[in-house]
């Protein structure tokens, strides 16, 4: 045989009462009576459970709500106290949308900040980018001076006529093959 179960002592009365409208409160939803019984693992038997029940809704502490042969239970709201509707008023709202403006472009402003600095190179890279610029600096220094070096060449008239007579020759070459493709495919 399995082991016994222990016999709790069941709760009656007014400090069953207290342990049903304190649990209908931390918990601040609705319950059936069944599921009041087992969340309070059984200290309260049903027909005890069902009284108390009755009781605190006379008492108008609790409310209940029937849906069909269910009956839901519920703490009754809390009200709000005059003073704190007092207290929010259109200046206050106001004040707070500008607090939130002022907030969220300080956020953008701060996002465009740290998108920048992600963007620019790091101090290692930014070392070896120095390094690798003056080598191509002094390259092309060195490219400048042996250019210099050499002296401007120009060319001689002879050699620009003959540059443009070859390509005048190339173009009326290309012409005659031009009319040789647009014969054929005609």
């Amino acid at each position: 045989m399995g082991p016994k179960k222990e016999n709790n002592p069941l709760i009656k009365g007014q400090e069953a009462e207290d342990l049903v409208k304190n649990y209908l409160k931390e918990q601040y939803r609705p319950y059936s009576v069944s599921d009041l019984i087992l969340n309070l693992h059984n200290k309260i038997n049903k027909v005890t459970m069902i009284k108390c029940l009755e009781s605190l809704v006379s008492q108008n502490e609790i409310i209940s709500k029937t849906y069909g042969k269910m009956v839901f239970y519920v703490y009754k709201e809390e009200e709000i106290d005059g003073d704190l509707e007092a207290e929010i008023n259109v200046e206050t709202i106001n004040k707070i949308k500008e607090e939130v403006e002022d907030l969220s472009k300080k956020v953008k402003e701060l996002q465009a900040d740290y998108a920048e600095l992600t963007k620019s190179p790091t101090n290692e890279e930014a070392v070896l980018q120095t390094k690798e610029l003056e080598k191509e600096l002094i390259l092309l220094e060195s490219k400048l001076a042996s250019i210099k070096s050499e002296g401007n060449k120009r060319l001689s008239k002879k050699e620009i006529d003959k540059c443009k007579n070859y390509n005048k020759e190339l173009e009326r070459i290309f012409r005659q093959r031009k009319k040789l493709v647009c014969r054929d495919e005609i």
